[in-house]
């Protein structure tokens, strides 16, 4: 059958079997579906003189001529030529919003293979940091407390002062360790580790920031930190927060 290229408007002849398929002219490059009538048609109404033969060999189809890969989020075959790399990972066009918004909400990398800390465990963990954290502030509470007595000052004063300096300790003993090591004492005691959804390790600002996440889970009666137990990647609600993700380093 001889077909005529809606675009550059060259004739040549290809097996009847590819009539009604999308094929790429030699000449142009340019892919059209093979429709004989429909081409001489455009031909026509494009006021030449009769089109140049440019080839008599079949015309390859576009789908034998085009490299194609496999979408990693819907795993269907698509021209390479339309995927979108987004550090090594080839996204369709069907699924590129989708993929975005899942980095966006801080979706794990499909590629990255974590074993999450559950609930027990994290529970275990934060006793032994209450523990550490109780006994350092006792000892500087008390000292603290003895010096202001004999300064003169108002047990409701020492009471306060005592509070502020727990507080402050829980705070410095949170940013500094997970910034540092990336978990707090209590944590690298269970082989657990705080990371983000990369698996990269978090800054002190980020970390932060995740204790007043888990502020925020403690004072609504311990329910964020029950979430832990309900959640595909076992995270509570300053890990949502925050988008991180508690790991097994062992």
């Amino acid at each position: 059958m001889q077909i005529i290229c809606e675009h550059c408007h060259a004739k040549g002849n290809i097996d009847d079997k590819w009539l009604g398929k999308k094929i790429k002219c030699p000449k142009c490059q340019k892919s059209f579906i093979a429709n004989e009538a429909q081409g001489i048609k455009k031909a026509t109404a494009a006021g030449g003189t009769s089109p140049k033969t440019v080839n008599q060999q079949p015309v390859p189809s576009v789908s034998e001529s085009r490299p194609t890969q496999r979408c990693s989020q819907c795993n269907k075959t698509t021209p390479e030529d339309e995927l979108v790399d987004f550090d090594g990972l080839p996204v369709c066009a069907r699924c590129k919003s989708v993929y975005l918004q899942k980095m966006k909400e801080g979706v794990s990398d499909p590629d990255v293979d974590f074993e999450y800390g559950g609930f027990w465990i994290r529970v275990g963990a934060k006793v032994i940091d209450s523990i550490i954290t109780g006994l350092v502030a006792g000892v500087i509470g008390f000292a603290l407390g003895m010096l202001l007595f004999q300064l003169g000052s108002e047990p409701f004063v020492v009471g306060l002062m005592n509070q502020l300096v727990g507080f402050g300790l829980g705070v410095t003993y949170v940013t500094w360790f997970v910034g540092r090591f990336g978990a707090t004492p209590g944590k690298m005691a269970l082989g657990l580790k705080i990371v983000k959804p990369d698996g990269d390790d978090l800054t002190y600002m980020q970390a932060f920031g995740r204790f007043w996440g888990e502020m925020l889970s403690s004072i609504i009666m311990g329910i964020g930190y029950l979430m832990v137990a309900f959640d595909d990647e076992k995270r509570a609600l300053h890990d949502r927060i925050c988008t991180t993700r508690v790991v097994r380093t062992r």
